[in-house]
């Protein structure tokens, strides 16, 4: 291996811990189901995965173990997006189906009393 060749494969084996770094973060703040956490690495993910499709192109040789944590942290990453889009689902029909009961609710007036029901006013212009 060329001196180049060393430099290649040495960048690209820092493009994938840096990655690696970021995925465990991301996953480790999804596992506490903190999204704000979770969102805030999303800048810090994309510069990692542009980083390391950069450096991957130019080195095609990642080190088995390397190769298998990206793997593993991948797959543990989509399983906790897929949780957390779930949540975020359930608490916004959660929030759909209060609003419906709410409208379907009787209305009050700011004293307790029932409020009268609103019909829709007719107005005649024949004299």
């Amino acid at each position: 291996m060329t001196m180049d060749e060393a430099m290649v494969v040495a960048g690209a084996h820092l493009a994938a811990e840096a990655l690696a770094e970021v995925l465990a973060r991301e996953n480790a703040a999804l596992a506490k189901m903190d999204f704000r956490a979770a969102g805030a690495l999303g800048p810090a993910k994309a510069v990692a995965v542009a980083g390391f499709i950069a450096a991957a192109k130019g080195s095609r040789r990642l080190e088995r173990e390397q190769g298998t944590r990206l793997d593993t942290l991948a797959q543990a990453n989509r399983m906790l997006l897929e949780r957390a889009m779930a949540a975020q689902q359930a608490v916004v029909a959660a929030v759909v189906e209060t609003a419906r009961q709410t409208q379907d609710a009787a209305r009050y007036t700011a004293k307790g009393t029932p409020a009268a029901e609103r019909r829709a006013m007719a107005i005649s212009t024949r004299i």
